[in-house]
């Protein structure tokens, strides 16, 4: 039984002689004795303890943020990127939900979308539809205005969507998290931008030279396609039920000091 004596020994000189940064004087020598073997065949065994359950991660919708900037030809510029929220969640639906979140008060330079099925008498900052995972063409019209303070009538306007963003949730968890979506996965080059005021479409690629204006108005009407673009989607503001339409006329814009700014970010919890 010399053999078992040693091997036990080993064991006890690793398991007590290393406590980093202590000294410990180990009184069980490593070496092979005549002592006789009192051990039992009896062994401890420890039960490994039971592996956690993996971390669902389910997507739960997407959405892109509409950007504007207007120039004046002095060099001054304007920029909207609180708001133009669109998308797709799975708590949302067509008509009103919780994540379509009003506008309100006026702003020197503003992006809003307009949603008959939102509501005939109120504009929007985020506009979410129903998310089932498939691919269906999708349509959002919005207005960039400009209604108080600093004429922009006839500023250069420029037209931009950031990165596709993920939404996504932890089985169980109630609440959003999102991330940048893949690049293969990024909707962006789907998109038309429909110019409503002129009948011009423009792809998502050709925003970055398209010569965009306010046009001598205060308030521009534009069309977010996902998807083909066929002559429905063509229809100008004034041919549907909104009473939201609004004309090229300056009667919008006030230089008074009530106003009020969107701080409107990732999808509402």
């Amino acid at each position: 039984m010399k053999t078992k004596i040693f091997i036990l020994a080993l064991t006890a000189f690793f398991a007590t002689g290393c406590n980093t940064g202590t000294t410990t004087e180990n009184t069980t020598s490593p070496v092979a004795t005549d002592q006789e073997d009192t051990s039992t065949d009896e062994t401890s065994i420890e039960t490994p303890a039971e592996t956690p359950a993996p971390v669902v991660v389910k997507k739960t919708g997407w959405y892109l943020r509409t950007t504007a900037k207007a120039t004046l030809s002095d060099g001054t510029t304007f920029e909207h990127k609180t708001a133009g929220v669109f998308g797709e969640l799975d708590e949302s639906a067509e008509g009103k939900d919780k994540h379509d979140i009003a506008s309100y008060g006026k702003a020197v330079f503003q992006v809003r979308f307009i949603n008959d099925e939102l509501g005939k008498d109120v504009q929007y900052f985020s506009d979410y539809r129903k998310y089932d995972g498939s691919e269906k063409k999708q349509v959002w019209t919005f207005q960039i205005k400009n209604q108080y303070k600093t004429d922009l009538s006839n500023a250069s306007l420029q037209i931009d969507v950031e990165q596709m963003r993920d939404v996504l949730k932890k089985e169980g968890d109630p609440f959003y998290i999102e991330k940048v979506a893949k690049a293969t996965d990024d909707k962006r080059q789907q998109l038309t931008l429909i110019d409503l005021d002129n009948q011009k479409t423009y792809t998502y690629a050709e925003l970055k030279t398209a010569n965009l204006s306010m046009d001598g108005s205060h308030t521009r009407t534009f069309r977010w396609v996902l998807g083909t673009v066929d002559q429905s989607d063509m229809e100008p503001l004034a041919a549907t039920k909104s009473t939201l339409a609004v004309t090229k006329t300056a009667d919008t814009f006030t230089t008074d000091k009530t106003t009020q700014t969107s701080t409107f970010g990732t999808p509402p919890q």
